[in-house]
């Protein structure tokens, strides 16, 4: 299907103002109001890519094309119509003529396996798919394949009229959050619409602004950008950063005058890297950074980039919610503290904590954050025993339902939020209860450290093992051995990771959040050791080597390996003090392993020597 082109300045009306919103909107559609902004902004520019560029018009003649081709071969029926194809323009054409035909789109992520394409496709009970990747579609299978680039241009380009209502179903993303289980999410239009009021009254949107989209549009963190700009009258430019190197980015928001940047926070940092000092964007107006947490520092370089008036925005979101809690201030405010909060309930919701028997806690407690509010996503797709445990309704007995996020956070005096970490990211080391997030924000207190994620395995003797794999920032010279000191200063020895892994990056979702589960699939990826293995010399130091290698669940240690390189704690020292003693009937001191940096198999070695030395002398 061929999409115009047109120039950028063609035709624009002098009325470029916002577009109101008010409770009523609500209760329509995403294609009703997207027609709306067809017929009062048709020759404005509506998506932009670096191929391609739409007026509003030609995108909503594009989308009714497909449209009545969706019709012709599935009806008018709701029902799942899936759509696999790559980020750009084709994509926004095809979400829109789904949801034009009355269906319920399904992104697929052409870059996934054909397996879990196949697993997508099934769930879903997709039996349509539209696609420019025909072939790709064939080793998948589907029973109806549309190909997007041979749709007829001959079709009517007219609106279909069908009007679904605000609780029609819109779209079932699927996620696979923070635990690597995909699920799918069910979005109804109310829910959309809610999510995108609050957006456009938070930052003003109107159809002056252009809205860069960095996100996949199989994730929902690419609604905001999507159809913030979409149903205000505003552009939306299309970037896919698999294919468009990084360093273009800086060249594409200065061209194009972008005025609303959107990304996770790690994109940023990458995009940060390829600035240059001085480098400005003085168009853009608000930079809003979500999917993890933000650091004083990532506040620090808009500060060198963006103006100081520039409103920079912390955004704290779940894809069964959408934006919860928002922190904004002027770049050009102060502040103090490592980690942003995350801020207040975004509009429609109202949010709080709750403790593990689900009664509220009092401020500054850690709690689970719960929203309540009408506007929820519907539940998860097929999945309705997960649904009522997520999704309770209102004990009050309103219209409204309330959703359990799993994720922990505490509340200030004044409302304000602050992030903790995921509830199911807790566990419990040595009896001790450990939230992998407090000791994630204590690595990236670091200034040496760009990223960090900390996995939990099983460790040796069914212990639990705290991984850290990190990204350090350029010329950091960070080691293993220099992140542990720095965290024993800091924190007890139980929260200190037994394993640290440097990385170039980290693996991230489609929505920009790490990737936790490929983590994990590395499975305990040992870092070198930073001196030379020397093998054992002596009969003690290969007992001792062996000792150590049972305790500590390693291949191999070298005489020079300290204790705690290898991911010794005080639980794994005791038991190798009670193995040497049973070996060599010598008692060590546990602050041998504490006092000493240098514990080694060597240096024990030379003590177990030393005590036979001693006591061979009193008997001469």
């Amino acid at each position: 299907m061929a999409l115009d082109r047109i120039s950028a300045s063609q035709n624009l009306e002098p009325n470029d103002g916002a577009f109101g919103w008010d409770d009523s909107d609500l209760e329509r559609s995403i294609t009703d109001r997207f027609e709306r902004m067809v017929r009062r902004y048709p020759h404005r520019p509506a998506v932009k890519t670096h191929e391609q560029e739409l007026t509003y018009d030609q995108l909503n003649q594009a989308a009714n094309r497909l449209a009545r081709r969706i019709v012709t071969a599935q009806g008018t029926r709701s029902e799942p119509v899936a759509i696999l194809m790559k980020q750009g323009a084709g994509m926004i054409v095809a979400i829109l003529g789904a949801l034009k035909a009355g269906k319920v789109y399904v992104p697929l992520d052409p870059s996934n396996s054909t397996e879990r394409l196949q697993s997508i496709l099934a769930d879903s009970q997709a039996k349509c798919i539209v696609t420019d990747d025909p072939h790709k579609v064939h080793r998948v299978g589907c029973a109806q394949i549309l190909d997007f680039n041979e749709l007829d241009a001959h079709i009517c380009p007219d609106d279909l009229g069908l009007t679904p209502t605000s609780d029609a179903l819109l779209a079932i993303i699927y996620t696979s959050g923070s635990t690597g289980v995909p699920k799918g999410v069910l979005e109804d239009h109310k829910y959309i619409l809610r999510i995108i009021r609050a957006y456009s009254e938070n930052v003003d949107i109107c159809a002056r602004d252009k809205l860069i989209l960095l996100f996949s549009l199989t994730s929902n963190a690419a609604h905001a950008n999507l159809f913030g700009a979409l149903l205000n009258g505003a552009a939306v430019h299309c970037l896919d950063p698999k294919k468009r190197h990084i360093t273009r980015l800086a060249t594409w928001l200065t061209q194009e005058k972008t005025t609303i940047y959107h990304s996770s926070a790690s994109f940023f940092r990458k995009f940060a890297e390829t600035l240059r000092n001085g480098e400005q964007f003085p168009d853009v107006r608000v930079v809003q950074l979500s999917a993890e947490p933000v650091l004083a520092r990532d506040l620090e370089l808009c500060r060198r980039h963006f103006a100081p008036e520039c409103i920079f925005i912390n955004s704290f979101a779940t894809t069964e919610v959408g934006p919860v809690l928002q922190y904004r201030l002027a770049l050009g405010t102060p502040f103090t503290e490592h980690v942003l909060p995350v801020g207040f309930p975004t509009k429609g919701l109202r949010v709080g904590l709750v403790d593990d028997d689900g009664r509220p806690v009092a401020p500054n407690t850690t709690g689970q954050l719960v929203v309540q509010s009408r506007y929820l996503s519907l539940g998860y797709w097929e999945k309705p025993e997960l649904t009522v445990t997520k999704f309770l309704p209102d004990p009050e007995g309103a219209d409204q339902r309330l959703y359990f996020t799993g994720d922990l956070a505490r509340m200030a005096a004044d409302g304000c939020f602050f992030h903790i970490g995921r509830k199911d990211f807790q566990v419990k080391i040595r009896g001790y209860r450990v939230n992998t997030g407090d000791v994630e924000m204590m690595i990236l207190s670091h200034p040496g450290i760009k990223q960090v994620a900390i996995v939990s395995q099983p460790g040796n003797n069914n212990e639990v093992c705290l991984e850290a794999y990190y990204v350090a920032a350029q010329d950091a010279a960070l080691t293993a051995a220099k992140l542990r000191a720095y965290l024993r200063e800091r924190l007890p020895e139980y929260m200190i990771p037994s394993v640290f892994v440097e990385l170039d990056f980290l693996p991230t979702t489609a929505s920009g959040k790490v990737d936790r589960g490929a983590l994990a699939s590395l499975n305990g990826v040992k870092p070198e050791s930073e001196t030379s293995f020397v093998a054992p010399r002596t009969v003690v130091e290969e007992e001792l080597a062996t000792v150590w290698m049972n305790v500590l669940g390693t291949e191999r240690v070298g005489v020079h390996d300290n204790f705690l390189d290898l991911g010794g704690h005080s639980l794994s020292a005791f038991q190798i003090i009670a193995r040497v003693r049973e070996i060599f009937a010598v008692d060590l001191s546990i602050q041998f392993f504490i006092d000493v940096d240098s514990a080694t198999v060597a240096s024990m070695a030379e003590l177990i020597e030393q005590v036979y030395r001693r006591h061979k002398e009193q008997f001469i």
